[in-house]
């Protein structure tokens, strides 16, 4: 056994996920992370997972505020109001009732990735012993929204402030976030980058017709209609390919009907997450279109861009601040000069294939180091000083 292992002995510890832990990309990781550690590890989420000591749970529907909205209205206003008036029992009794039902005081670490879990624990465990993955500046997270902010807002900032006292460790997925972390709540988070397992992939030459892909979810909150306008721009010599995880039927159903006559433009159906950089791996270009109406958007180093680097592709964003910056610096990709689709446009128009290939080849070197091998190796130098 090695010395970095010895220190987890015995050490017993709860990863907590909202919804799954397999098919979250950041928390997965987390968990091949942990369950090659010599401890003892218990999961909990409520989904059922093909996971050794695994428990799930069950919201009770009664304690979520959106059942009381067509059951019964007047408690439904009387719960906003509460949440106006920032009372945070109200806002996070679903996961607090959950809590209620585990034995905190089991576990010497708790891994949570959740807002609302991130108070219940706090509020329950005796112990500062919470590991948190703060993955979204979550005070602005749909700011977008006026409605969200209406309600949200000012009571998150409550929660955030309360439950940062019992993290001993916090980390985020950009120098964006964490920088935005510490300005507001004086809180120093680690980066740690979403990179996925690697894997030796082919590099692959361009193709006679340029091939475009995206993936992720099919939400209204991610404009999927910007994909479709560049692919009326790039026109017939473009393929555009949007393999997405459809979150929202009615939203999916709109798009194909609006633009139909777009031919260039296809759904792909979505594979596993340990399939999609295999997948992937045939196309030339992975495209990035971040929203700058969104703090999360702009300031994201999203799962999406390490896949892409992983399959060897081109990546083409928009000028998010810290994609933009890695992008350049590895010579992975290029970047727009604004937000506008006919920049994205435009640049996709003026690469030429060596161009696209070089930025391809270098994807393949960067995959070398940017996978999960180094996420491993920086997570031992982050969290086993505390698994002492």
């Amino acid at each position: 056994m090695s010395n970095k292992s010895k220190k987890f002995v015995n050490k017993k510890v709860l990863l907590l996920s909202r919804d799954t832990i397999l098919e979250d990309p950041r928390v997965n990781r987390m968990y091949q992370y942990l369950k090659n550690k010599n401890l003892s590890l218990q999961t909990i989420s409520s989904k059922k997972e093909n996971i050794k000591n695994h428990k799930i749970f069950k919201f009770n529907k009664k304690d979520r505020i959106k059942y009381y909205m067509k059951k019964n209205f007047f408690i439904f206003f009387f719960k906003i109001l509460q949440i106006k008036l920032l009372n945070l029992k109200t806002y996070c009794l679903a996961e607090i009732n959950v809590i209620k039902n585990l034995d905190l005081e089991l576990y010497d670490y708790i891994f949570v990735f959740d807002l609302k879990f991130l108070y219940a624990v706090s509020q329950t465990t005796n112990k500062k012993n919470i590991i948190w993955d703060a993955r979204e500046y979550y005070p602005e997270h749909f700011n977008q929204l006026l409605l969200w902010r209406f309600i949200h807002k000012e009571i998150i900032k409550k929660l955030i402030r309360l439950s940062i006292k019992k993290v001993m460790i916090g980390i985020t997925v950009s120098q964006g976030l964490k920088k935005k972390y510490y300005e507001n709540f004086k809180i120093k988070l680690k980066v740690k980058l979403s990179v996925p397992i690697y894997k030796k992939l082919k590099f692959r030459p361009v193709s006679k017709k340029i091939s475009i892909i995206h993936h992720g979810l099919c939400s209204e909150t991610r404009k999927i209609e910007n994909f479709f306008e560049l692919g009326k721009k790039l026109g017939v010599n473009y393929d555009v390919f949007l393999m997405l995880k459809i979150v929202n039927k009615k939203y999916y159903e709109y798009l194909k009907k609006k633009y139909s006559n777009v031919r260039n433009v296809k759904f792909l159906r979505p594979v596993e997450l340990k399939e999609i950089t295999k997948k992937i791996n045939f196309f030339d270009i992975g495209l990035i279109i971040g929203l700058n109406t969104s703090v999360n958007h702009f300031y994201s180093m999203p799962n999406k861009l390490f896949e892409y680097i992983q399959a060897g592709l081109c990546v083409i964003s928009n000028p998010l601040h810290d994609v933009k910056r890695f992008v350049k610096q590895n010579k992975v990709g290029y970047v727009s000069s604004s937000f506008k689709i006919d920049d994205i446009s435009d640049l996709i128009k003026s690469l030429t294939f060596k161009d696209i290939t070089k930025a391809k080849k270098n994807s393949i070197i960067k995959a070398k180091k940017f996978n999960h091998k180094i996420l491993f190796r920086d997570l031992d130098k982050t969290l086993s000083r505390i698994f002492k």
